[in-house]
């Protein structure tokens, strides 16, 4: 499905939630001449950014899309790498107590 994915990261109310738009919308964000303060951005989880009063940023879907190469299916490949990002079904093995730490 072409979409885009908007989502809040620690949102100080709990009605902020991630959005899905349609990959042809166009979202402006700015911030209100009455700001108190500035805010601040992040994409991906990188680059913070500061935004003052009347700043914008519009987010669309990009030109170029990256393509991706699944090795298996496009489900199995995200499953695995999910899996293994969160250690999700593997059991750590653990010292008895007084062993030595090495």
């Amino acid at each position: 499905i072409p979409a885009v994915v908007v989502t809040p990261i620690c949102p100080h109310s709990l009605s902020f939630r991630p959005i899905v738009v349609s990959d042809t919308a166009s979202i402006c964000l700015r911030v209100p001449e009455t700001a108190r303060a500035s805010a601040f951005v992040s994409f991906d989880g990188r680059h913070q950014l500061e935004l003052h009063r009347n700043d914008k940023i519009t987010i669309r879907v990009s030109e170029f899309p990256v393509p991706c190469i699944c090795s298996t299916g496009e489900s199995e490949d995200w499953f695995r790498a999910i899996k293994h990002g969160f250690n999700w079904n593997e059991r750590t093995i653990q010292k008895a107590p007084g062993s030595s730490c090495l």
